[in-house]
């Protein structure tokens, strides 16, 4: 499955989207993964299809070099609840399965952000 991502000054703070009256590529394009040949960083984690460089680790928002497994930067809450949002109603059965099964797990949901503000 493949979510693009919009600005993130189009999401509001739930997730939801701002309707706006064009589309704009700019956050990135990626492609999710519930298990591949590489677990890291995690067994629930995107690619950056765009880019061709990056993972996501679909959990915590962090985003990875692939090469160098450094970390690029974090995903702020609002984008990671706007992907969790478009994974958990994909219609692909096995992908929100792993939405709901593992909610404690995805630390930007509401009731799991112990302490993290942005």
């Amino acid at each position: 499955m493949e979510i693009e991502i919009p600005p993130e000054d189009d999401i509001n703070e739930d997730g939801s989207v701002l309707l706006k009256e064009y589309t704009v590529q700019h956050s990135g394009k990626w492609r999710c993964h519930m298990k591949d040949q590489d677990n890291w960083p995690s067994d629930f984690h995107a690619h950056n299809v765009l880019d061709g460089t990056e993972k996501m680790d679909l959990y915590s928002g962090t985003v990875f070099d692939v090469n160098t497994k450094v970390i690029r930067r974090q995903l702020k809450r609002k984008v990671m609840r706007f992907i969790f949002d478009k994974l958990a109603n994909s219609g692909n059965a096995a992908i929100e399965a792993k939405c709901q099964q593992n909610q404690e797990r995805f630390e930007f949901l509401p009731n799991n952000e112990n302490g993290r503000h942005e």
